[in-house]
């Protein structure tokens, strides 16, 4: 699940890193990047509702997890044969809807899996695979087969992965334990359960801003730190790199703390430590060892996004809905967030300076922070004492 997990990040994130040679073919613009993550998030956001709905009612999560990986690894290799910006969107698009149903169902199965003391260090370490793959290592062979070769071979080497762990879940992977044992079945009438809840309605909005901020700032650091802070690729690379590597343990560590202390004061702390991210970058990037060092700190910040996105929903709602619930808050937030947060961006970036990216995500930041002082706890330990203390 980690590597699969981390496959995902892999080829949605290729495109930033190998922007700036496809920029100088194709003659595009920041805002062209932006529309090039947000045609995904778009299309994520949708059919990750639809085909997580469906394989909650089918009790198939397997089938699901392989067809999509096959899909969108497919669109990968494809995107070193386009010709034109338009051709490249289509792609794009089509790679959304295949990797949408992806993160609900392979969460959802870490939570099916994991005991409830548990529940948070494991998706945690499932989500380092985005950081090591799509933000350690992807760029590392995004910029060298790009510069060494060329775009196009780049993306024809991201897409093997993908069709190496296909065959790897064809051959061990298992269905959840409760889908093995007990299919559900759910009626339309269970939905309201999701839709009532207060913090899945909490978890839309924030999803949305988490989304935005995510890539609003993941988006456009590259960019920024070569046009701006006029860093080599050399000096861009490390920063990526060290930043991806050390989101891996960042995630570990805060699904440990949200085991411990309780999943509500842990959002609270991670999400005020997130605004410090874009923040460093703004007022430090003329010292490259401080910003090295900041960021590796606030770093700890996006922990947060493990409850978010997965945990506290996932908590919110019976077994069985897991994977709706999170493909719902992953709908809201990537059609929302993810969609108009890097356009923004962009088109601001165009109109003003890429400083203008970093300071819009302080913002969806500083208000995720601030929803975070409204969900109920979750964790079940800290449920279990509430029930003995009443």
């Amino acid at each position: 699940m980690f590597l699969a997990y981390g496959l995902v990040w892999m080829d949605r994130y290729s495109v930033i890193y190998l922007f700036p040679f496809i920029s100088n073919e194709m003659d595009l613009t920041n805002s062209d990047l932006g529309s090039a993550m947000s045609i995904v998030a778009i299309t994520w956001g949708i059919s990750s509702l639809v085909f997580s709905v469906l394989s909650d009612k089918l009790g198939s999560k397997k089938i699901f997890l392989i067809l999509a990986i096959l899909t969108f690894s497919l669109s990968t290799f494809l995107s070193g044969f386009v010709t034109t910006f338009g051709m490249l969107l289509i792609l794009r698009g089509i790679m959304g809807i295949a990797e949408g149903p992806a993160i609900p169902l392979i969460q959802s199965t870490i939570m099916a899996e994991s005991s409830a003391k548990r529940k948070g260090l494991n998706v945690g370490l499932v989500l380092g695979g985005a950081a090591i793959l799509g933000k350690g290592l992807t760029p590392i062979l995004a910029t060298i087969i790009g510069s060494h070769f060329d775009w196009r071979v780049a993306f024809y080497v991201l897409a093997i992965p993908g069709f190496i762990i296909v065959l790897l879940l064809m051959k061990y992977m298992r269905e959840p334990i409760q889908q093995s044992k007990d299919k559900p079945k759910i009626k339309l009438a269970d939905y309201k359960v999701i839709l009532t809840n207060k913090n899945i309605l909490l978890s839309l909005f924030g999803a949305s801003l988490y989304m935005a901020f995510l890539f609003s700032f993941t988006t456009f650091l590259p960019l920024f730190l070569i046009e701006i802070a006029e860093y080599s690729e050399t000096k861009t690379g490390t920063i990526l790199n060290i930043f991806g590597l050390v989101l891996f343990i960042w995630n570990i560590v805060v699904g440990i703390i949200s085991d411990k202390i309780g999943r509500k004061s842990t959002l609270i702390i991670f999400s005020l430590i997130s605004c410090l991210i874009p923040l460093s970058v703004l007022f430090f990037y003329s010292n490259f060892v401080l910003l090295l060092i900041s960021l590796i700190i606030f770093a700890a910040g996006l922990g947060y996004q493990t409850l978010v996105m997965f945990v506290i929903p996932g908590e919110s709602v019976p077994k069985v809905l897991t994977a709706s619930a999170m493909a719902l808050v992953i709908l809201v937030g990537e059609v929302i967030g993810g969609a108009a947060g890097p356009y923004i961006s962009g088109v601001l970036s165009d109109t003003y300076t890429l400083a203008a990216s970093m300071w819009i995500s302080f913002a969806f930041s500083l208000a995720l922070f601030g929803l975070s002082f409204f969900y109920n706890e979750t964790a079940p330990f800290k449920i279990n004492k509430q029930f003995k203390t009443a």
